[in-house]
């Protein structure tokens, strides 16, 4: 459970520091995997889980107002 929980936090990051830096997501996944595996091997899981949550705020708020403009 654990991996699919990191892979989605992973894309989800990813997704979200794209947004804000207009970037394509997948040049994040990397060191925001990077960053997890020494979390992981030096600590535990429970912090890069938190700040994951945080920096997929802007993917909420993105979402909304691109559906409000679409009418749908």
């Amino acid at each position: 459970m654990l991996i699919l929980t990191l892979a989605a936090d992973l894309e989800g990051g990813g997704a979200a520091l794209g947004i804000l830096t207009r970037t394509d997501y997948r040049w994040w996944v990397f060191p925001l995997g990077a960053a997890t595996v020494l979390v992981l091997v030096y600590g535990n899981y429970r912090p890069i889980e938190r700040a994951l949550r945080y920096i997929a705020l802007p993917l909420g708020s993105r979402t909304d107002g691109q559906l409000r403009r679409t009418g749908v």
